[in-house]
């Protein structure tokens, strides 16, 4: 019967409006500044170009996908029609499934240029070629929901037979084609994207750790400027590790819920239907999925040291860059007027290297050259 609906679970309801909305706005904002990142070429590299690609995903999920799953969790009557109904399940597998690929790519790179800093990194058209491929996986492996999700007429009331409704649901007659499937997207969407975050950032804190111990090596020109510069190296390597640890932490607790919570409800459904709310263990299963995606703008974002940098110039405003500027030149005549040297920065090939060249002050004059490789966390 047209207009018929009925709302299942009203804490879930909440639950999960709650959590669209907001996941949904800082989803947004950190999508439009990526963007305006991007803009600049320097900044085109393929981990950026990943972690682009994850933004996007974690906003078509929260902006398309996750309205349409709230309608069918939370009301008995589908009159979206068959198309929809199993549009909606495969568009949120494949966003589940392009965030995870793009995590994955994004922590191999990351290993690339750490622990292999000498072999060719991926390109920019390879980058734009692995885009692609990361979306047409994550359809295709997708694309069985397309078979499970069907709408069927279920009668309201026995003694009035005419009277039904349309339901969206699972295929009952595939029981053992969804199982099947449930436990092989637990493997490619979870447990082999974990294993490598895991061992990629194990080989990054190994790597790191080594070169920590080789370049802090106590010799007997050690200075306090040394000191002061190694210890700030085991600060930063201490943040790099957090970050790390934290990346892998936020997956693992993110995603597993929801991924037994399949399992459970394809292989022992039977014996859960009654004794608990499952729609209320799927809305908080799908809460901490959208934390994840609320935490991703942190973890790969604002923590990335150049990501922060381009975010702190979007958004201060041209009068705060006028005072920056006028500061620095401030300071530099300071030094020149009382006697001291003026230093300038001038950068070297790719920002690689800087040179620090010391001005004339009270007949005393001299260079200094500073070289040092950057590597990216």
């Amino acid at each position: 019967m047209e207009g018929l609906a009925e709302v299942e679970t009203p804490n879930a309801f909440v639950l999960n409006i709650k959590g669209y909305g907001e996941v949904e706005a800082p989803d947004a904002s950190v999508l439009e500044l990526n963007l305006k990142v991007l803009r600049k070429p320097a900044m085109r590299t393929p981990r950026n170009i990943f972690i682009i690609n994850l933004a996007i995903s974690d906003f078509t999920l929260c902006l398309f996908t996750q309205p349409l799953n709230l309608y069918l969790l939370l009301f008995k009557q589908w009159s979206l029609g068959e198309f929809m109904c199993k549009f909606v399940t495969m568009a949120q597998g494949t966003n589940l499934f392009v965030s995870t690929i793009s995590i994955t790519a994004i922590a191999l790179d990351r290993f690339q240029v750490i622990v292999y800093p000498t072999k060719d990194s991926m390109k920019k058209l390879g980058a734009a070629i692995a885009l692609i491929s990361i979306w047409l996986i994550s359809f295709l492996i997708a694309s069985p929901t397309l078979l499970f999700s069907v709408v069927n007429k279920d009668v309201v009331l026995e003694e009035v037979p005419n009277v039904y409704i349309y339901i969206c649901l699972e295929d009952v007659s595939m029981e053992v084609e969804k199982r099947a499937y449930s436990v092989a997207q637990m493997v490619v969407q979870y447990v082999f994207p974990f294993f490598i975050l895991s061992v990629a950032h194990l080989r990054i804190c190994n790597k790191l750790r080594y070169r920590m111990v080789t370049q802090n090596a106590p010799s007997a020109a050690s200075t306090s400027f040394q000191r002061k510069k190694n210890e700030r190296r085991s600060r930063r390597k201490r943040k790099t590790n957090m970050l790390l640890a934290g990346i892998a932490l936020v997956f693992a607790l993110s995603w597993l819920p929801l991924n037994i919570f399949n399992l459970l409800t394809d292989f022992k459904g039977s014996y859960f239907s009654g004794r608990i709310d499952v729609n209320m263990v799927y809305a908080i299963c799908h809460m901490l999925v959208l934390c994840s995606g609320c935490l991703n703008p942190v973890l790969y974002g604002w923590l990335n040291d150049n990501f922060r940098t381009e975010f702190v110039n979007i958004l201060c405003c041209p009068c705060c860059k006028i005072g920056h500027n006028r500061l620095k030149r401030f300071f530099c005549c300071s030094r020149q007027a009382s006697g001291v040297p003026a230093i300038t920065l001038t950068k070297v090939g790719n920002g690689q290297s800087m040179i620090l060249d010391e001005g004339v002050g009270n007949g005393k004059s001299g260079s200094l050259t500073l070289q040092y490789q950057t590597q990216q966390t």
